[in-house]
């Protein structure tokens, strides 16, 4: 039977974090997109001759941060301290501050996937994250 995609929120580990000891972990709370938001991420993932650049991918992500990614928990810098979440507008004016992206760009691809498919995560996945 086919699943409708719904809309909603839900907290994300990263794959590198699901071993480390539970008060270790860094919790990403992030929600699905809706048709208008992924439309606009998909747009910004634009095909060219050799598949997906790395520049419309980076966008892509950007895109699908602004909207999906609404706060964490324990996310911290290498000295330890705990990085400030920041953004501002709503819907597709919303925005993740620079410092904010700049702070994820490493965790930028893994988050975008678990937010585009986030009403997708099969059972396995929900239990891990």
């Amino acid at each position: 039977m086919a699943k409708a995609a719904t809309i909603g929120e839900f907290d994300y580990v990263l794959k590198a974090d699901r071993d480390a000891p539970e008060e270790e972990r860094t919790v990403f709370r992030l929600r699905t997109l809706s048709y208008e938001e992924t439309e606009s991420v998909t747009q910004a993932a634009r095909l060219g001759e050799d598949g997906i650049n790395l520049g419309s991918m980076m966008m892509s992500a950007r895109r699908a941060l602004n909207f999906g990614l609404l706060g964490w928990e324990n996310f911290r810098t290498p000295g330890g301290e705990e990085v400030k979440f920041s953004a501002s507008g709503k819907g597709l004016r919303r925005r993740l501050s620079e410092g904010t992206l700049t702070a994820l760009r490493h965790h930028a691809i893994e988050l975008t996937e678990a937010i585009t498919n986030g009403s997708e995560l099969s059972e396995e996945d929900e239990k891990n994250s």
